[in-house]
């Protein structure tokens, strides 16, 4: 799992870029608070996706998960933003703005493996 870039000196887990081995701990407490995280939110209001189903959910399930699993070997590795979001959403904003999405080498890192373009498709209304 990634984390994001800070948004207002915050940082969460990002959703765009995990991977597990089978049955993991985490997956499957995911998958149980799902059901009862989503009842919370009534609005479909954008922030309340990702509270739903998004960063917030996968951060805040990270922290019970944690806690409940200090000093045990279901390891989590949580990577910087360098690897999965060197840009932020900001950055890839002015770049759209100035009518390209084509970063330099100065702007990605030699750990980089993916970049989020924060595009935001599951949010579009047809």
């Amino acid at each position: 799992i990634g984390v994001e870039p800070p948004n207002k000196t915050k940082y969460k887990l990002g959703n765009a870029v995990m991977g597990a081995c089978p049955r993991h701990p985490f997956v499957q407490l995911l998958i149980d608070s799902l059901p009862a995280n989503y009842q919370k939110y009534q609005d479909n209001h954008i922030q309340d996706t990702v509270g739903k189903t998004g960063p917030g959910f996968i951060t805040n399930t990270f922290k019970k998960y944690n806690a409940s699993h200090a000093g045990k070997t279901n390891t989590i590795s949580i990577f910087p933003p360098s690897f999965f979001y060197p840009l932020s959403a900001s950055e890839l904003i002015r770049y759209k703005k100035k009518g390209t999405t084509v970063f330099t080498t100065e702007q990605l890192c030699p750990e980089t493996c993916g970049i989020h373009y924060w595009d935001g498709s599951w949010c579009k209304i047809p």
